[in-house]
């Protein structure tokens, strides 16, 4: 009875870090989500932790060690974190890409329409 008490207590404050982090703005709306949700079906496994819910999930899914599903599910969320994460790099290298170019042709642009100042001690081609 312990191990279930105490598996709900780190749910409960794994739920309050989340809702924190909402708060103070610390998460965007997607990974918002992502982690409510997480927290949430943690929360969910804890407490039917008493009802034994896992064994029957582990018979269904073929596992003979029940609290090995803990670990499985724990290892296909991490890998859908993962997925996400690269989403949202592979977006932010190519608008980082763009951005580059943009900055690049309006310098060029820049320097079409504003010849370099000469600098101190430097002649300009009209004075020699």
């Amino acid at each position: 009875m312990r191990a279930e008490i105490f598996a709900i207590a780190i749910a409960i404050t794994f739920l309050g870090l989340v809702i924190w982090a909402i708060r103070r703005k610390k998460l965007q709306e997607a990974q918002a989500v992502m982690w409510l949700l997480a927290s949430l079906f943690v929360l969910f496994i804890s407490l039917t932790l008493p009802l034994h819910l896992i064994n029957t999930v582990s018979g269904w899914l073929g596992i003979a060690y029940a609290p090995n599903v803990f670990l499985v599910l724990s290892l296909v969320f991490l890998v859908l974190v993962l997925l996400r994460l690269s989403f949202v790099i592979t977006g932010l290298v190519a608008k980082q890409r763009r951005l580059a170019q943009r900055i690049a042709l309006l310098e060029e642009d820049l320097q079409r329409v504003k010849p370099e100042k000469p600098r101190l001690g430097e002649q300009s081609v009209g004075d020699a």
